[in-house]
């Protein structure tokens, strides 16, 4: 009993913190990006951005690349990842969106909160004397002794399963942007290949301890925000009429093609992720590749936006999911805001790409949908299918994809 009380109170303490965190990178991400917005010309400093980003990483003992593969690859291994990952992210993530590149903050917050997770449950080892893994930068794990007596039920929990720790703290960052508790457990369960279900006849208690982190961090930003991220006039416009039976066909059409589009998008990725991996440079014993990659790759992303006129295709691209539901995106914008995403994180600049990647997928519904010559009365419900069709074939999270839809569309639209 006593342990399982020391767990609940670790995962409500990650959920509270990762939920402040996430809405204060949110604020700050939002900030930076009005900032660029009245200052556009802030995008010829995008290469400049992309190397200090590199040097903050460096200097926190961090590799240029770590990011949310590496937070997922140690939640399978039951390790946590270094604590100076969560200013890190934080910082970088905002110095790129201020300079008006194509990323988010959802991703980002994972990296955030599962950072911070991480460090509570460190804390708490050291207040306890006892010894729990640490992913070192170099992806050694920081082991000890585990069988020292003593210690409260609290860090007795925090040093049992770094794993949990980590999915929790996860799921902590997507709850509390999205308000969508479920889609926070969700994700970070398919993030780490369902890892949460290799307890035995734990899974189910240590599943419902991911699900509470995030729930917990989703109350927190209902308090602090008071708002849900999409307006309830989007999903009004969702279900404001039913399909008819001729566009049910379309529909499923819109969800194929941003299903296949998703599914290249993220192959594409890391097939210039793993050829950029395999180019170095050394210079003075270190690599320099990174570097020059970020810096070449940022100015050619300044001199495409700023020469074609698509600034507006930065940040998020939150601003834009007015045109897609309006059925007013077109082929070109869906290509700019892909093209400009797809550049900004293979070279390297950090940010994360779940809401570009819905935002994507819901230009590229409602431009269907216009191609086929569908009404615009059908072009909110297109876009809502296609965001969340490549959402989940760019992310792999078929499952989130759906919650996301029901926690964010269904939900309000019923209440």
């Amino acid at each position: 009993m006593r342990a399982a009380s020391g767990r609940v109170l670790l995962v409500i303490i990650i959920g509270i913190v990762g939920g402040i965190l996430a809405i204060a990178l949110s604020a700050a991400f939002d900030a930076a990006w009005g900032w660029f917005c009245a200052n556009p010309g802030a995008l010829w400093a995008l290469p400049a951005a992309g190397v200090a980003e590199l040097v903050l990483y460096r200097a926190l003992g961090l590799p240029a690349g770590f990011g949310g593969e590496d937070v997922a690859r140690a939640a399978r291994a039951g390790e946590l990842v270094p604590l100076a990952l969560a200013p890190a992210i934080f910082a970088a993530t905002c110095l790129s969106v201020a300079c008006g590149a194509s990323v988010g903050k959802e991703a980002a917050a994972v990296q955030l909160c599962a950072a911070a997770a991480a460090g509570i449950a460190l804390a708490a080892r050291r207040v306890s004397g006892r010894a729990c893994g640490a992913v070192a930068p170099g992806g050694a794990r920081d082991s000890g002794d585990a069988s020292a007596s003593g210690g409260a039920a609290f860090a007795g929990a925090a040093c049992a399963d770094g794993g949990l720790v980590m999915q929790c703290g996860m799921a902590a960052g997507i709850g509390a942007l999205f308000h969508a508790p479920v889609t926070g457990a969700l994700m970070a369960f398919e993030a780490t290949g369902w890892s949460v279900l290799r307890g035995g006849r734990s899974s189910a208690a240590r599943a419902g301890c991911v699900l509470l982190a995030s729930a917990c961090a989703a109350a927190v930003a209902v308090v602090i925000e008071g708002r849900a991220l999409l307006p309830g006039t989007i999903s009004s416009l969702v279900f404001a009429q039913g399909v008819p039976v001729a566009g049910w066909a379309l529909l499923f059409g819109v969800v194929l093609v941003c299903a296949a589009s998703g599914a290249l998008y993220r192959v594409a990725l890391r097939g210039v992720h793993a050829a950029l991996a395999r180019m170095n440079c050394l210079v003075g014993g270190r690599d320099v590749m990174p570097f020059a990659i970020v810096a070449v790759g940022g100015l050619a992303l300044a001199c495409a936006a700023d020469g074609l006129g698509l600034q507006a295709c930065g940040g998020s691209g939150f601003d834009l999911l007015p045109a897609a539901f309006a059925g007013a995106a077109t082929p070109a914008l869906v290509a700019a805001k892909m093209l400009l995403t797809m550049g900004a994180l293979a070279c390297g600049l950090k940010g994360g790409e779940i809401m570009p990647a819905l935002v994507i997928g819901a230009l590229l519904g409602s431009a269907l949908a216009s191609a086929a010559g569908a009404p615009a009365s059908f072009a909110p419900q297109a876009a809502a299918a296609g965001m969340l069709a490549f959402l989940a074939a760019a992310r792999s999270c078929p499952l989130s994809a759906c919650a996301l839809g029901v926690e964010l569309l269904v939900l309000p639209a019923l209440l």
